[in-house]
């Protein structure tokens, strides 16, 4: 039973470890990846089920004095670039920021339009107000991202001494620890806040054995810590730049070409419109039937008929 638990708890943390590592880049992703595709389907009139609310909404924020139809392209563009630096994960600073003006324009329906988005039987949530309301939740992630990608935010976890070798009632297992387990026992006191003494009650060792693992872990780190990165780091910096430089660019084309594509899209409607206004124009109204010449037959006269 003893070896199937440890199993189980083996599995767990083996899973919590990529959860930790991997769970918000995968959030960060998947954001860029709704707002992108959202964005895309507004530059195409009719095929983003959002695009009324989006014109109704943003006609009241921008006060009419910006036309429906161009702010659907703003909007859309402003979403795709959102979504391209969260999928890249360049320039979060300036996504994040963009996303907050957004998210603030998305969820302004809820007080500029409580009517339309809670006409359901008894104050319910119309589909429109479903569509609005669950955007809360991109609201969380983002906030979730934003912590974890700031400053040097980050997800992390204390890692776990392997369960044989830290199982109470085991005496003589301080040779079976391994050097992950012997860190974990270091910083426990650290984390937990109890003392020395009860964790090496707990684990079976002399407070001495415990006081030399620190020593050793403090040794290691000051080590790693003082070593100079700049002798491997400085090779590199020039790619980094030129590949950093290089995203920019390519990022900074996608969201032109996506901006042009919109606005050629606005353009060719409108010059479609006036020309069927022209033709119509220059067409020959129909004649109804009413105002149609009518012709009188006169009679021939026959002989001799006339004026004498």
């Amino acid at each position: 039973m003893q070896s199937l638990r440890e199993r189980f708890l083996g599995a767990e943390n083996r899973v919590h470890a990529v959860l930790v590592r991997h769970s918000v880049a995968a959030l960060r992703l998947s954001i860029g990846v709704v707002f992108f595709a959202f964005g895309v389907l507004k530059y195409f009139p009719g095929v983003s089920p959002a695009q009324n609310l989006a014109e109704t909404t943003t006609h009241i924020l921008l006060l009419g004095l910006i036309p429906g139809n161009v702010a659907l392209v703003l909007t859309a563009t402003l979403e795709c670039a959102i979504g391209l630096l969260l999928m890249i994960g360049r320039g979060l600073r300036v996504a994040f920021y963009l996303l907050v003006v957004e998210l603030l324009g998305i969820l302004s329906p809820i007080v500029l339009l409580p009517g339309r988005l809670f006409a359901g039987p008894y104050g319910a949530p119309t589909l429109e107000g479903q569509y609005v309301l669950k955007d809360i939740t991109l609201v969380a992630a983002a906030m979730v991202v934003a912590a974890a990608s700031f400053r040097g935010g980050r997800l992390v976890r204390e890692e776990p001494a392997p369960v044989s070798a830290l199982s109470p009632g085991t005496p003589g297992t301080a040779r079976a620890i391994s050097a992950r387990g012997k860190l974990a026992v270091v910083l426990r006191p650290l984390s937990t806040g109890r003392s020395v003494d009860d964790i090496c009650r707990e684990h079976h060792i002399s407070p001495a054995t415990y006081h030399r693992w620190r020593d050793q872990a403090m040794h290691a780190a000051t080590d790693a810590l003082t070593e100079q990165p700049h002798h491997r780091a400085g090779s590199t910096a020039p790619t980094r730049a030129r590949g950093g430089l290089a995203v920019r660019s390519v990022l900074a084309v996608a969201v032109a070409a996506l901006f042009a594509g919109g606005v050629l899209s606005l353009v060719t409607d409108a010059s479609a419109t006036n020309a069927a206004s022209l033709l119509s124009a220059a067409s020959p109204a129909p004649v109804p039937p009413s105002a149609a010449p009518t012709t009188t037959a006169t009679p021939n006269p026959g002989p001799g008929g006339g004026i004498r």
